[in-house]
């Protein structure tokens, strides 16, 4: 005797039932609609960077394999992270997302450039990846005096001092950075401009 169904399509369905005294009764019901249960809702690969912040929308609960039951989380420390989610008609499903974490070190630089307005090499930027914070450039002289400073990574030294053309030479650049997992670091090295 079947004591359960799987309703796989909808429609009208029908059952009977009997008790240990032998009276039976049965009944009709329709079935309007099936829910689905919520699946492929991660991506299958994410490259974030260390410490980076994921957030799932679009469901009434989660819970992630770290525990947490909020819809953002940390990636820190996993390759490979995986939820539990309820969605509005109380479906739950599972999914799960492979983790590849960029180098928090990644800054590439040039050793001269030629600020002379021919649009090659005339800005002196460091090239960097997502997963910096508080960046901090500045350019000093061979003696120590400060002629460039900028917190902004997407601005460079275009070679100019107090608005006038710097001489040519060599300088030196000190940056400072942290990751997103509030670690400093610190590159520094020499610059030549030539025009």
């Amino acid at each position: 005797m079947i004591k359960s169904l799987t309703a796989k399509t909808v429609g009208t369905y029908w059952v009977m039932v009997s008790d240990s005294f032998g009276c039976s009764a049965n009944d009709t019901f329709n079935l309007i609609s099936i829910n689905t249960l919520p699946k492929d809702f991660l991506p299958k690969n994410l490259n974030v960077c260390m410490g980076e912040k994921f957030t799932l929308n679009g469901f009434n609960s989660y819970y992630w394999m770290t525990g947490e039951t909020t819809p953002t989380i940390s990636l820190i420390t996993f390759p490979i992270y995986s939820v539990i989610v309820t969605d509005n008609n109380s479906c739950s499903g599972s999914d799960s997302m492979n983790i590849f974490y960029n180098g928090n070190l990644n800054i590439q630089q040039i050793n001269s450039f030629s600020p002379n307005g021919d649009g090659i090499n005339d800005i002196f930027k460091p090239i960097l990846n997502n997963c910096i914070l508080n960046f901090n450039l500045r350019i000093y002289t061979r003696s120590g005096q400060l002629v460039f400073e900028t917190k902004n990574s997407n601005i460079g030294w275009d070679g100019k001092f107090n608005g006038n053309y710097a001489s040519v030479g060599v300088y030196y650049y000190v940056i400072n950075y942290k990751n997103l997992e509030a670690k400093e670091f610190n590159s520094s090295g020499s610059l030549t401009l030539i025009r």
